[in-house]
């Protein structure tokens, strides 16, 4: 029946074009529901994959969110909008807000989380990428004291010290360590903002003093 062929190759068409079949009937178009850029890609030439298989993954440069995180005693100072301040591993800096301020402590870092929307330059970032986000809170004075980077505090003895600068060179200082998140230390007495430290190599500053003492 001529009418009956006609529909049935009307219909084949039809759903060809629905998967974007290939003239030569032997490929189909993948095409992402969202626009961006591929941030991975699992499938190989020649695999044979599932309807279910994730082929690609696509991210949108304009919708992408950070999770940062922050001693807990300083997230009541953050509210959402507070402006931000981002810089990747290459020195490039990038403007952002606060999107949100969970108050959610991380059972694992101890830290509070934060969610950063980036503004300008966010198209530079990419999925996974770590960056530094330096956030300027508008809630009131920080009650977490200074806070300086983990590895310039050192133990000597059973005090913790941080090694400040000084005409003659570095001294031990005495301090007392709050929490600890991203690397960062909380001094919560024995240091002030404007005291100059040691925040790299403090390890071989303490290996000097221990074998002073060990002579």
């Amino acid at each position: 029946n001529l009418a009956v062929a006609q529909a049935d190759a009307g219909r084949a068409r039809a759903a060809a074009g629905a998967v974007r079949l290939a003239a030569d009937g032997r490929s189909i178009a993948v095409v992402s529901p969202v626009s961006g850029r591929i941030t991975a890609a699992t499938a190989s030439l020649g695999q044979f994959v599932a309807a279910e298989t994730e082929l690609f993954r696509v991210a949108d440069p304009s919708r992408l969110q950070i999770t940062a995180s922050l001693p807990p005693a300083d997230a009541p100072r953050v509210r959402t909008g507070d402006r931000v301040e981002l810089t990747t591993n290459d020195g490039q800096t990038i403007a952002g807000r606060v999107r949100s301020a969970t108050g959610v402590v991380d059972r694992d870092t101890r830290g509070a989380t934060i969610i950063i929307e980036p503004s300008a330059g966010g198209s530079l970032l990419v999925p996974g990428q770590s960056v530094q986000a330096r956030i300027f809170a508008s809630g009131g004075v920080a009650r977490s004291g200074v806070m300086v980077p983990q590895d310039a505090v050192q133990t000597l003895g059973n005090r913790s010290v941080v090694f400040v600068r000084t005409r003659a060179g570095f001294k031990a200082q005495t301090v007392q360590t709050g929490s600890r998140s991203g690397g960062m230390v909380a001094i919560m007495s024995g240091l002030s903002a404007s005291t100059p430290i040691a925040t790299t190599n403090a390890f071989l500053l303490k290996g000097e003093i221990e074998k002073e003492t060990a002579e």
